[in-house]
């Protein structure tokens, strides 16, 4: 290599290059500086190491992302419209090492092939529509295919990006649908898809590695209406004379009654398919599922009082004047009920009103109620009272 530099010396016409003014201990400095340069597969040290083709989240991470499927579906027979699905978010950045423009992708999986024969069986269809921050491409993906055709391994979603520049951070939204054909049979039964890991996000079509999108398992379950039967320990609760003296901020007096709710056998002539057993999906090591299935009660005043908050205010009988008493019900943890109709959306936020669930092959429920006797603080009237609350128990 001493010849190499010595023969550029000398074609030069003897005139001195920086190597050759540099002391004999950087003479070989400079020659790894120049080797370095031209040989190929080495980086220079002003040049970054590139990054590995990779997505992660905003943190740098690969972990999971969890598509927010419900727990368990439960229709009614006759039903098409499905509680909908919470839309994820999902918050990533990817990069390329090259400098061409890339799009990033969704692949599927083995698994999606799982998941789209789970939901053949079930008469169920799955749309999924992904959106991004950066606007750029939309992607649609329908299980199963419409028309028994073919669905994309992939779909491309947001702007293109140049590799070593990468995305960015960006949002990625993803919301899903299921239907149900209406022309598939609802007769009663119960079924479960177990989780999955169906989709993977990827830098660009099948390259690089990326954070795997995992759906939990749902359960989907066919429930006649009269399904639910329930009883009341009591039905008249009597708090006896109450003297207007007596009635003052201090006034009180309770009593209390248990709802009990299992399996009413006569429904749908005791045809249940396979609902008060388990389901084991056919799939290697796939777990044994069983009903998940969430109760609801409602209390409607009948007459007597009007709602106000979380209360009966009493009226005297026979008038609609007060008389200077409400009544209220809690729950045993002192939530209170809210009284009317209760829609199924609203007893997940209404702890006063959830009886509980039949889950694990377990079909009994039972709650016990506080029913409270109280002043107002308007003067209290004499004269009888008498309030009607009509008890109803109802699966969601």
């Amino acid at each position: 290599m001493n010849k190499v530099m010595y023969g550029e010396n000398r074609r030069r016409g003897g005139r001195n290059t920086l190597c050759r003014l540099l002391r004999s201990g950087r003479w070989f400095l400079c020659l790894a500086l120049h080797c370095s340069v031209m040989l190929p597969g080495f980086a220079s040290a002003a040049e970054p190491v590139p990054a590995t083709a990779q997505c992660t989240d905003w943190n740098n991470s690969q972990g999971d992302i969890q598509l927010k499927l419900p727990a368990s579906v439960t229709i009614q027979p006759g039903m098409v419209d499905i509680p909908p699905i919470p839309s994820v978010t999902v918050k990533y950045k990817c990069s390329v090492p090259d400098s061409n423009n890339h799009t990033v992708a969704i692949v599927s999986l083995a698994d999606a092939h799982n998941l789209i024969s789970s939901l053949k069986s079930l008469g169920l269809t799955l749309k999924m529509t992904i959106t991004d921050s950066s606007g750029g491409a939309v992607g649609h993906w329908t299980f199963p295919a419409p028309g028994g055709g073919i669905y994309p391994e992939y779909v491309a979603i947001g702007d293109s990006y140049k590799g070593n520049d990468g995305t960015g951070e960006r949002t990625m939204t993803i919301n899903a649908t299921l239907s149900r054909n209406p022309s598939q049979s609802t007769r009663p039964g119960f079924y479960a898809i177990p989780s999955l890991s169906a989709f993977r996000l990827k830098p660009y079509y099948n390259y690089g590695s990326g954070p795997l999108l995992t759906s939990p398992a749902i359960r989907l379950q066919y429930v006649p209406t009269c399904f639910v039967r329930f009883q009341l320990d009591k039905n008249n609760i009597n708090f006896g004379p109450v003297m207007t003296k007596d009635v003052d901020s201090s006034f009180s007096r309770r009593d209390n009654f248990i709802v009990t709710a299992d399996v009413n056998p006569n429904c749908n002539s005791g045809q249940f398919g396979n609902i008060l057993g388990g389901y084991t999906p056919q799939l290697i090591g796939a777990q044994t599922y069983y009903l998940d299935l969430p109760l609801k009660v409602s209390f409607t005043l009948q007459g007597g009082g009007y709602i106000s908050g979380n209360s009966i205010l009493l009226y005297k009988q026979d008038t609609l004047t007060k008389n200077g008493l409400k009544l209220t019900i809690t729950d045993p943890d002192n939530h209170p009920v809210k009284f009317g109709e209760i829609i199924s959306p609203d007893a997940q936020s209404l702890p006063g009103n959830k009886l509980g669930e039949f889950s694990n092959g377990n079909f009994n429920a039972k709650k016990r109620y506080n029913v409270k006797l109280s002043a107002t603080g308007e003067p209290a009237l004499t004269g009888k009272y008498n309030a009607q609350v009509l008890v109803k128990v109802e699966y969601y």
